[in-house]
């Protein structure tokens, strides 16, 4: 019980700290970018925490979930500053992206660091770990929805007498805000409480089920590429995010079926025939996927989105490469060679979201300068100009860009600028565009 209303407390704390974030610390703190950093670091904050907690005392949770709050807060602003205003930052999706990818993984190695000061170093532990925050997670919010679809039958039920008490209750911001932290909260430490009965066994023998007919679809892709060909296949950045998304599937797959060790690994011959099968095909989908960006920006320049697909690509090939190490150096201890290439990759991952909110990984820089050159060039028409996306959606600097391109243009490419900067995508026909993705 104390476990319960130790929680159900934080829970109820974070809900309202966070309300306050949203709906009263904007009357206060007019900069939008400190305010954006605020509450990206709060968020963190209160998320890592509730991960933490169940586990480790709330007192030890506490230092790892700041230092993780006041890093993505740091560098929320740091790479919001880039952009003109906070929707901007929103809108690129991708720092958001970056700053998720943080939290992510830092919370299974704090978990693991918090358990044993070394912990970060065993696999077994980071393993346990991220997948116990995962169920928590998982079975809290689930917890909090069964609440609320409670609460609101409950309300239905008394309206049909002329009472709305929950209802004028839930209509109270800040009290709605406390009771889904409360109730998430309470959720999570009766998870915790059973934990040897709700662990993420299930999910994994459900994961391994999926690998061998991912491993089918997989083939018969690589196996009808040869009569498909390729010049169809590449036509749009789709394709290679759908490659990606395939091959991190395939990487989830395996995890899920070498499991934490030897002992729980999975001991049928089909599921580890599958696993190496896929760690070997992983290199096939990350290749085509490296191709297909390759094309984009060969055609059409850079852009944030294909900067963004490319830096995944390099992450897909430290999979790719460790992967096959592990596969082809031997039959003995390949599961323990891939447990490590996780875990190495798992860190490499984390800095690589680091990196990409520093001035260092500026992608709308390097795609301004790239769709400056290539006007300055001659490679490439007016009208195939990124303009309403360098006005509004690649920041600071993609305005400075297009008051380049603005200098060296014709008057009707100028026109088409001035409409870009006035939120029109097209002056007439189709063929008018400014921008075309």
């Amino acid at each position: 019980m104390k476990d319960r209303l130790e929680l159900a407390g934080i829970g109820a704390i974070a809900g309202l700290c966070l309300w306050s974030l949203f709906e009263l610390l904007p009357d206060f703190v007019e900069e939008g970018f400190l305010l954006l950093a605020l509450t990206v670091g709060a968020s963190v904050f209160f998320s890592v925490l509730m991960a933490l907690v169940g586990p480790e005392r709330p007192l030890r949770a506490v230092l790892p979930s700041l230092a993780l709050g006041g890093l993505t807060g740091l560098l929320a602003l740091w790479s919001g500053l880039r952009f003109q205003t906070v929707d901007g930052f929103f809108d690129a999706g991708h720092p958001l992206m970056a700053l998720f990818v943080i939290a992510l993984v830092g919370a299974p190695f704090a978990a693991a660091t918090l358990e044993d000061r070394a912990g970060w170093r065993d696999y077994a532990r980071l393993f346990d770990s991220a997948w116990g925050i995962f169920i928590r997670y998982v079975a809290g919010w689930l917890f909090a929805g069964l609440i609320f679809v409670v609460l609101l039958l409950s309300d239905e039920l008394l309206k049909l007498v002329g009472i709305r008490i929950i209802d004028d209750l839930l209509d109270i911001d800040w009290l709605r805000y406390t009771l889904v932290g409360a109730v998430f909260g309470l959720g999570v430490a009766t998870v915790h409480e059973l934990r040897e009965y709700v662990s993420p066994v299930l999910v994994h023998r459900l994961l391994r089920m999926l690998l061998p007919l991912v491993l089918v679809v997989v083939i018969v892709f690589i196996g009808a590429l040869p009569f498909r060909g390729l010049s169809d296949l590449f036509g749009k950045l789709s394709t290679a995010g759908v490659l990606m998304a395939v091959a991190f599937a395939g990487v989830t797959l395996i995890t899920a079926t070498i499991d934490r060790d030897d002992e729980n690994a999975s001991d049928l011959k089909l599921m580890t025939f599958s696993a190496r099968i896929m760690a070997l095909l992983i290199p096939v989908l990350v290749g085509l996927a490296i191709y297909a960006v390759w094309i984009r920006i060969a055609a059409y320049g850079w852009t944030p989105q294909r900067g963004m697909a490319a830096y995944t690509a390099v992450f897909l090939i430290g999979y790719m490469g460790w992967y096959l190490w592990s596969v082809l150096s031997g039959a003995r201890g390949w599961q323990g060679r891939l447990r490590q290439s996780n875990l190495y990759m798992a860190l490499v991952v984390w800095g690589g979201a680091v990196l990409w909110l520093t001035p260092l990984a500026h992608v709308e820089a390097l795609s301004v300068r790239s769709q400056v050159a290539r006007f300055e060039a001659g490679t490439v028409k007016a009208a195939e100009l990124p303009l309403y996306e360098m006005a509004h959606d690649w920041g600071r600097v993609g305005e400075a860009g297009l008051s380049k391109i603005e200098a060296m243009a014709d008057a009707p490419l100028k026109e088409r600028i001035v409409a870009a900067r006035g939120g029109q995508v097209c002056l007439a026909v189709q063929d008018y565009c400014p921008s075309r993705k």
